[in-house]
């Protein structure tokens, strides 16, 4: 039976415990995301592997529990995300 993908599963990811963290500056959850690039002049959308890093707040202080940052996912380096 043929898969065929007609669609793509824009939006989803995951996030796992990091257990490689040695530092406070070393995010608490890490794990992939795909998003959807906007529509080019054809209107088609190209899809976009991400990495996502969440790092808990212990700052009980602040209004948030939690921060997190995204970068595109490039072989062997990380460039951010520029939203």
């Amino acid at each position: 039976m043929e898969n065929n993908k007609e669609y793509i599963n824009s939006g989803n990811g995951v996030l796992y415990t990091n257990k490689e963290k040695k530092t406070e500056k070393h995010p608490d959850y890490t794990g992939p995301i795909t998003v959807l690039s906007e529509p080019d002049k054809e209107g088609k959308q190209t899809e976009r592997k991400l990495r996502i890093s969440v790092w808990n707040n212990k700052d009980t202080d602040k209004q948030y529990n939690m921060s997190f940052k995204l970068q595109y996912e490039k072989a062997g380096e990380e460039e951010t995300v520029p939203f």
